[in-house]
């Protein structure tokens, strides 16, 4: 075998760790304008006309696409048509999946072009983000490594310190807290999280991913808890995609593409003034 063999053989794993590289760069901001407004650092924003809520993302980008169609934010050619929307993804991109890095590269375009319409997509990390910053890979598929050494094959790199805070390790740090997931609503530390809300000005109530609602979006707490995780990727239940819109005066819609009358589904319990409606929506 020749030099041009072994050239041609590894040609679509290298062209294709180059272009992970390329878009890489541009993302960074080397070959693209100054970072869209509102700037990264941002941590409040005022209340928009539509948003919408996706829980954990897993990566797989095919379930993602399809979440993001469902509340009409994304066209058949996977640009922004949400207009005006906001898009919160609450974290737990990372892991149970070999499309972690595609995803982040799609939401990152998607807020360019958002902003442009006038709305907006945030990222949050979760506690899966935070796993892999502290060297933690234990719930990286073989799929996810396969995926960061090609974007990774341009690069030197090493891992820098852990990250060794209480705050974000351990059964009941911040990223890793169930007190208000448990599936049975008398587990659920309502207290607390009245609490933890009273403490933030105009705050009505907490959404949240991370545990995996096999009945779907659903609330506790009297609403004030409303729980997005339904498990979509392949790497974890492979669930039917599901979000949550929020519109006008906080009133609240769960987007779902299964039959309303599902006779798996859990009732959301919720006040009348908090009420979560459910909608159907196909695929």
């Amino acid at each position: 075998m020749n030099n041009s063999d072994v050239n041609c053989k590894n040609l679509p794993n290298t062209l294709s760790s180059f272009i992970d590289t390329f878009v890489d760069f541009s993302v960074a901001g080397i070959f693209l304008p100054d970072p869209p407004s509102p700037p990264f650092s941002q941590t409040t924003y005022p209340p928009p006309d539509r948003l919408i809520a996706v829980g954990d993302l897993h990566g797989d980008l095919f379930k993602s696409k399809q979440a993001l169609r469902l509340a009409g934010l994304i066209d058949a050619d996977d640009r922004w048509s949400g207009g005006s929307s906001v898009l919160v993804q609450v974290g737990d991109v990372l892991d149970r999946g070999g499309q972690e890095i595609k995803i982040l590269y799609f939401l990152e375009k998607l807020k360019r072009q958002a902003v442009k319409d006038g709305g907006n997509v945030i990222t949050m990390n979760g506690n899966h983000e935070i796993m892999n910053l502290d060297g933690n890979f234990f719930c990286t598929f073989p799929s996810g490594f396969e995926e960061f050494k090609n974007w990774a094959y341009w690069y030197t790199t090493g891992l820098k310190d852990g990250v060794s805070s209480n705050l974000v390790r351990g059964r009941n740090s911040v990223v890793w807290n169930r007190k208000f997931s448990n599936k049975a609503v008398e587990d659920c530390d309502c207290s607390v999280l009245e609490h933890v809300l009273a403490t933030i000005p105009g705050a009505r109530r907490m959404i949240m991913g991370h545990t995996i609602q096999t009945g779907g979006i659903n609330a506790v707490c009297d609403g004030k808890a409303v729980r997005i995780d339904v498990g979509m990727s392949q790497g974890c239940i492979n669930g039917l995609p599901e979000v949550l819109e929020i519109t006008g005066n906080s009133h609240l819609q769960v987007l779902t593409s299964k039959p309303v009358y599902d006779s798996g589904r859990q009732d959301l319990v919720v006040p009348e003034e908090l009420k979560v409606l459910e909608v159907q929506v196909k695929a």
